[in-house]
């Protein structure tokens, strides 16, 4: 008869093994509405653990009105607030939806996502398409030029990347991550090798569609302009990733980690149905401006920790020493919390391969009992959202100790047997 022990074991392996088999293939753009499970024309979906709209933190309100009044729910934001509080708007968090966002993480009915489909596996993961603009409700802003922007985002520009990724007949993400890490990206905050990669890719499958030469030209500024665009489809990765290997009985593997400016929130394979939270970290970093002090900003928030949770990001931020001076990290710094993350973590992923750690795979499978063995909480690198909305710096934090706690004390009361240990 199996112990416990031996049975966790092979639910970590079995849970590892999915998320490195996993081929995440980008094969559409389309609307949330048709694509999306459970998406319906009133549900608003957010970054983060659920939280009621009366504790949403001020960018994250802002985002939720600001998708309102795009979807043509409400005609301002105090006849929104109305909706929302009536019960007539539902807010539900992306990762019940098989759905990522960063920042805020809105996403509505009418807006067009990247459909990222898992080859070996089967499941499907969504991100809303990043357009033109530098203020978006995800970062808490709305008014009359975001919406013309979301406008033109979700339609033509819209139209014209999924006329570019039908032609391709698919697009590898994995392979693209791969050859990002080569070129010093570590996957959340740098993805500019995977922007370029993603933009070389696809610009000429959309040339090839008959995508025409004016909209040809915007899609390739915007590689200039948001170097940072192919993190959303690492995020749509990471949860293809991770949703392949959720729910295996007597797994202690992560499976989520996101935030929403006031409370972080954990999953685990094992514990399917639940979520453990504890307050959202400050952020440590750099803002973009001295005008900004940390008063002006809100806790970590974002569903962009997802690529830390499959062993990027902050977990090898060490692969990307251009990027350290911006989040005030030296190299010996950066390559002390990558050798912090292999402790916490079962295995290595050889599809994603370090340079600058001899080529070794990325640290993956954070299991909880080894988070408390080793009283090292993971590093996660990330954006700063200000209270008043918008995109204000970038820093480190770590993942509040007290999710995983609570995870640990749900996952032996379900699993551990008297007299058992783990």
């Amino acid at each position: 008869m199996e112990t416990i022990e031996e049975k966790i074991k092979a639910a970590n392996e079995e849970a590892c093994q999915k998320m490195i088999e996993a081929q995440p293939v980008l094969i559409d753009v389309k609307k949330a509405l048709d694509v999306i499970p459970g998406m319906q024309p009133n549900l608003i979906l957010h970054s983060g653990p659920p939280i009621s709209w009366d504790r949403m933190c001020p960018p994250q309100k802002n985002g939720v009105i600001g998708a309102v009044l795009f979807e043509g729910l409400a005609k301002n934001a105090k006849e929104a607030e109305a909706a929302i509080r009536a019960g007539d708007i539902l807010i539900e968090p992306c990762h019940e939806h098989q759905t990522v966002g960063s920042m805020a993480g809105i996403t509505s009915a009418s807006m067009k996502v990247f459909v990222v489909e898992n080859k070996v596996h089967g499941n499907l993961s969504f991100h809303q398409i990043y357009g033109r603009g530098r203020n978006l409700f995800t970062f808490g802003v709305y008014d009359d030029q975001v919406l013309e922007d979301y406008r033109w985002s979700h339609g033509p520009f819209a139209e014209a990347m999924a006329a570019g990724v039908r032609q391709s007949g698919g697009i590898n993400l994995r392979n693209i991550i791969a050859r990002s890490l080569t070129m010093g990206d570590e996957c959340h905050n740098r993805s500019m090798a995977g922007t370029y990669h993603f933009m070389l890719e696809l610009i000429g499958a959309m040339s090839d569609a008959g995508v025409d030469a004016k909209m040809l030209g915007d899609f390739g500024r915007m590689g200039i302009e948001y170097f940072t665009f192919f993190l959303f489809l690492n995020m749509a990765t990471a949860k293809n990733m991770t949703d392949a290997a959720h729910g295996i009985p007597y797994s202690s593997v992560v499976t989520t980690m996101c935030r929403n400016g006031v409370d972080f929130g954990v999953r685990v394979s094992g514990l399917e149905g639940q979520w453990f939270t504890a307050p959202a970290p400050e952020i440590q970093g750099l803002y973009f401006s001295s005008k900004w002090t940390k008063e002006d900003a809100v806790p970590d928030m974002g569903d962009s920790s997802i690529t830390e949770t499959v062993g990027l990001g902050g977990f090898v931020i060490s692969n990307a020493p251009a990027f350290l001076q911006m989040v005030g990290c030296s190299l010996q710094e950066a390559r002390q919390f990558t050798e912090e993350m292999y402790e916490i973590t079962l295995t290595k992923n050889l599809n994603f391969r370090l340079p600058s750690w001899e080529f070794q795979g990325a640290p993956l499978g954070i299991d909880i009992r080894k988070v408390l063995q080793t009283n090292i909480a993971p590093i996660i690198d990330t954006g700063i959202a200000a209270r008043e909305g918008g995109f204000i710096g970038i820093g480190l934090n770590r993942a509040p100790m007290e999710a995983f706690q609570d995870a640990l004390v749900a996952f032996a009361e379900k699993y551990l047997e008297t007299g058992e240990q783990s």
